[in-house]
């Protein structure tokens, strides 16, 4: 889209959404211009659709509705854009309010064993992609946001595998393409996760009341926990293709 380089780090040096102090928002900040140069150039006028998971850069959270930010609804007001836009926080929450025609013409039988090795795949990279707070958030251990903030590395080996899969909804996104909601559980699962050996010896009565020590070299420890995630899902799948994409988890309970 040609946004100029010096006009997003001038809005980093100015701390404009979706920059913030606490994260980067380079990748954040080129989208949202990009995205408010095609609407001022494309002349639009219906509604227009805009989903992004980063809702606290990009979004004020009120009770009844979300809104975007100041700082982005001043850009929009300085484009003199005026058509409506709603905003989304994720693909799920898009599907449940606009979304409500069921495919009952759908055979998703014959491509459940595709799923099944479509959500594995995404859902072990999302546990491994985790960061400090959102490990301990699922495990419920205040331990990774206080006392382990430097998690060097997660690794996630799955036993025995898929339990209680089922597809929850199936809506048409347009005639190529499914929104798919599912739901499953994961039986055996460990967790590894590789801190700094100041961290553990810091930390070490409280660890080891907790996590099984699997390797201690004296620069590096790796500890685990197994526990059973359960997952609620989505995703778009082509059925003429079988090609899957958007992957979200929508809701996740690591049981321990």
């Amino acid at each position: 889209e040609n946004i100029s380089h010096n006009v997003i780090v001038s809005r980093l040096f100015k701390n404009l959404k979706p920059f913030s102090s606490q994260e980067k928002g380079y990748r954040d900040t080129l989208i949202w211009l990009s995205f408010v140069k095609h609407l001022k150039e494309s002349g639009r006028r219906d509604e227009v659709i805009f989903i992004t998971e980063n809702s606290s850069d990009f979004y004020i959270n009120n009770k009844d509705e979300i809104s975007f930010h100041g700082d982005l609804q001043k850009d929009l007001e300085e484009e003199n854009i005026s058509i409506k836009i709603t905003p989304y926080k994720n693909l799920h929450e898009f599907v449940k309010t606009q979304i409500d025609k069921e495919t009952h013409s759908f055979d998703h039988t014959k491509h459940e064993s595709t799923f099944e090795d479509y959500v594995e795949i995404k859902s072990v990279e999302f546990l491994e992609l985790l960061d400090n707070k959102q490990l301990g958030m699922y495990l419920e251990d205040s331990l990774f946001e206080s006392k382990l903030s430097n998690i060097n590395k997660i690794t996630v080996d799955i036993l025995e595998g898929f339990e209680d899969n089922s597809i929850e909804r199936i809506s048409q996104v347009d005639e190529n393409k499914v929104y798919v909601s599912y739901e499953f559980n994961l039986r055996r699962v460990f967790i590894k996760i590789e801190i700094p050996y100041l961290d553990y010896i810091t930390n070490k009565t409280e660890i080891d009341s907790k996590y099984e020590v699997l390797n201690n070299n004296g620069r590096l420890v790796m500890i685990e926990t197994l526990v059973r995630p359960y997952f609620d899902v989505s995703f778009i799948f082509s059925p003429q293709t079988e090609e899957l994409e958007s992957f979200s988890v929508d809701h996740l309970w690591l049981r321990r």
